[in-house]
């Protein structure tokens, strides 16, 4: 296999012209001077490009490069802004013309060798390869595969547009070996924390053979690499071009995995054979299984549609696929999974892969992605009611969350509540103060104050009756979980788990990155057991709940020595600057003002603890007349709105 790396005249002139840009942009006072040169050298470019000159001959690095669409160069030009290229870059580039002029080629823009192909002419047959370009910079990322010169074959873009509009970091793309196709497209922030976790577990799941294309990183057979260092913390590299030729079918085959002849591998087949990127799922020994064997469950759950919002994160969806797919009682045909678009085929083959339904709701084209969103949701909700009759109950998840395996007994035993108590809004599967360190009885619910919209269950008759007809007025003012929480739900209550049913899977997300995750999700617990059960759900309606609690009140030690109290309950180090972990921005999860979890000594014996907010909460009568309330401290209550409730509370 041959492959060589070439600067030809129109990379030259990319590069000497960013180079101007770069010595220009110094001043922002000659910002608009410098705009203005800009358009006038692209303009130069293009007028002086061999490419405008019919008849020209050229060296086939060249001639692919020549048959690019003109629009790219004007905005290569015009609208991406790159730092001069590092002296390491220099010395490479002169490296390259000098094996090029020992190998007899002709490093100009010129040939005058007949032989040569014109534009658009085929390559020579015995030299029948394909030129794989990948050109990357702070705002690109693009690979072409050039064949026999007649077209180029644009995988473009390798930069996944993905969420908060962020396009930095790692690109990867992993592609069949001969036939080009894509079977894997990821971006990997690396920026941000512990992402690189994230790049191993990928590049593990592709299978031996592929073609795997990244912006910074090499593999056991590299067909090509080179970089651009960064000349100092911050910032980008260099302008980086990489040319790779490769010969169809020189590479060989990816070896065929010897899995049983089944339903379940016929599947999988369908599956690997086209998608590559998923850890467990394609690996010839010992893979994830599938389907599962049974999946039974004491609850009646014919009546709970489950439905699924996709977007473009495929990985995270076949994790909340597949917890859905082997949690005991999952009604498949139940299960509805809903994509923007039929033009992801990934995201239709993981559902396909799993047996679910699909459907499609597409997102409305707006620039407040809140209310496109909220729209998405709104309009999910709606399809669900309106075209599934028997439907009287719909879990809503996200992509991006991981559910217990008993998240179908969770609900089954408590859909009837919503029912039987006006009082109650919903049922979720996530209590927002349910950390790992604070929660340990997977039997135990509680009522709270405020919805956490990560996996909940809606009644019909909440949604045709209180949500539908009010929603139009606020589709584009409101945040859709700000719009729920208080907009609809007024003073009804909402059922929580103590151990969560669903977990955050989402390191980067539109509204989050690895740093709030690191905060507010990572730590969160999630239940492992299939076999929990709630005891005695009679219990949470309200009048049995309030009976309850004051018992416990009553009953209760108060605590008076405030001197270690937020250095027990083995507090983690993420939340060194919250009590064990809670309320890292907001005290939402409460009931009246009155918070309730679970701590463990280090002998292993639990303690409920109630917090009482005062004087904020109805409970603060409970308070003796001689206990001093524990307050936060100052840098704990700083000044955002997500925290002007908690200083309402009285803190602790």
């Amino acid at each position: 296999m041959d492959y060589h790396i070439t600067y030809d005249d129109k990379i030259k002139i990319k590069m000497a012209g960013k180079m101007i840009l770069n010595k220009i942009m110094g001043s922002r006072k000659r910002l608009v001077i410098a705009l203005l040169l800009i358009v006038m050298f692209v303009d130069f470019c293009i007028l002086s490009s061999p490419r405008a000159e019919p008849g020209v001959q050229r060296h086939p690095a060249a001639a692919a490069a020549a048959r690019r669409p003109p629009a790219r160069d004007t905005e290569e030009a015009a609208g991406r802004q790159h730092r001069r290229p590092t002296r390491w870059a220099k010395e490479q580039e002169q490296e390259l013309r000098r094996e090029l002029e020992e190998d007899g080629e002709d490093t100009g823009g010129e040939q005058e060798d007949e032989d040569q192909p014109r534009p658009g002419a085929s390559w020579d047959a015995e030299r029948q390869e394909e030129q794989m370009d990948v050109d990357a910079w702070d705002k690109l990322n693009e690979v072409n595969v050039d064949g026999d010169g007649s077209e180029v074959l644009k995988l473009s873009p390798l930069m996944v547009p993905e969420i908060n509009n962020r396009t930095r970091g790692l690109h990867a793309l992993v592609l069949e070996q001969n036939s080009h196709a894509v079977m894997a497209r990821r971006r990997f922030d690396t920026v941000l924390k512990n992402v690189h976790r994230e790049v191993i577990h990928f590049l593990d799941a592709v299978r031996p053979g592929r073609i795997i294309v990244l912006a910074t990183k090499g593999s056991e057979q590299t067909l090509g690499e080179t970089f651009s260092p960064a000349p100092v913390d911050g910032e980008y590299g260099g302008p980086l071009f990489l040319r790779v030729d490769l010969r169809p079918g020189s590479l060989p085959d990816t070896p065929p995995c010897d899995w049983p002849e089944s339903e379940e591998s016929g599947r999988r087949h369908a599956f690997c054979d086209h998608f590559e990127g998923y850890p467990g799922l394609c690996r010839c020994l010992q893979p994830h299984p599938i389907l599962p064997e049974s999946s039974d469950t004491t609850e009646d759950v014919d009546s709970i549609y489950v439905a699924v919002m996709a977007t473009h994160r495929p990985y995270y969806l076949y994790r909340a696929l597949r917890s859905l797919a082997f949690a005991p009682g999952a009604v498949y045909s139940n299960i509805i999974v809903y994509l923007e678009n039929s033009l992801n085929q990934e995201l239709e083959a993981l559902v396909t892969l799993f047996g679910f339904k699909i459907r499609y709701i597409a997102a409305k084209p707006n620039e407040n992605i809140k209310g496109v969103i909220g729209n998405r949701v709104m309009d999910i909700f709606d399809d669900v009611f309106t075209n599934f009759m028997e439907a009287e109950y719909v879990l809503f998840i996200e992509e991006d969350l991981e559910c217990s395996p008993d998240i179908f007994r969770y609900f089954g035993q408590t859909r009837s509540l919503l029912v039987d108590d006006p009082s109650l809004f919903s049922v979720s599967a996530l209590n927002r103060q349910s950390y790992r360190n604070t929660s340990h009885v997977a039997h135990v619910a509680y009522r709270v104050d405020s919805l956490p919209s990560a996996g909940f269950l809606l009644h019909r008759n909440v949604y045709e009756t209180d949500i539908k007809p009010v929603w139009p007025q606020y589709a584009w003012t409101k945040d859709w979980t700000t719009f729920l929480n208080r907009v609809v739900r007024g003073d009804r209550e909402v059922v929580v788990p103590d151990v969560n049913r669903v977990y955050h899977i989402g390191l980067d997300s539109q509204f989050v990155n690895t740093g709030l995750y690191e905060q507010m999700s990572k730590n969160l617990s999630v239940n492992p057991d299939p076999s929990a059960a709630l005891q005695d759900v009679t219990r949470l309606h309200k009048l049995n709940y309030e009976e309850d609690l004051l018992a416990t009140l009553e009953a209760g030690v108060v605590i008076r020595d405030y001197g270690n109290l937020c250095s027990a309950g083995n507090m983690t180090v993420q939340f060194r600057n919250q009590c064990w972990g809670l309320w890292p921005y907001s005290t939402t999860g409460h009931h009246g003002g009155l918070w309730r979890f679970w701590l463990e000594n280090k002998k292993g014996f639990l303690f409920h603890m109630v917090f009482i907010g005062v004087p904020y909460s109805r409970y603060s009568s409970h308070k003796p007349a001689d206990v001093e309330p524990f307050r936060a401290s100052a840098a704990d209550m700083a000044s955002t709105p997500a925290r002007r409730e908690a200083r309402q509370a009285g803190q602790c």
